[in-house]
C-alpha cells in the first residue's frame, strides 16, 4: 500500500467520524431540549443513550485524527492496515 492510499484511507475515516459526530451531537442537542416533555425514567434513558451515542462518536473522531497525526508525524501506518502491502 502506497502513502496515498493510506492518506486516503485515514482521511476517509476523519471525515465519517466526523459525519457521525455531528450527528451524534445534534441527536444529544435536540434530546436535551425536549427531555422536559418525556416523564422520568424514559427521558433520562433517552438522555442517556444520546450521550452514550455522542461519547462513542467523538472517541472515533479523536481516534481517527490521532491516527492521521502518528502516520503524518512518525510514519507509522495504523495496525489495522495492512502493512505488509507498504511500497
Amino acid at each position: 500500500m502506497h502513502r496515498e492510499q493510506i492518506l486516503k484511507i485515514l482521511k476517509r475515516r476523519i471525515a465519517e467520524a466526523k459525519r457521525h459526530n455531528d450527528e451524534a451531537a445534534a441527536r444529544f442537542n435536540e434530546v436535551t431540549v425536549d427531555s422536559s416533555a418525556i416523564p422520568f425514567p424514559d427521558g433520562v434513558a433517552r438522555i442517556r443513550d444520546a450521550a452514550r451515542l455522542y461519547r462513542r462518536a467523538m472517541g472515533d473522531l479523536i481516534t481517527a485524527q490521532h491516527q492521521m497525526a502518528v502516520f503524518l508525524l512518525d510514519g507509522l501506518v495504523p495496525d489495522d492496515l495492512d502493512k505488509s502491502n507498504l511500497s
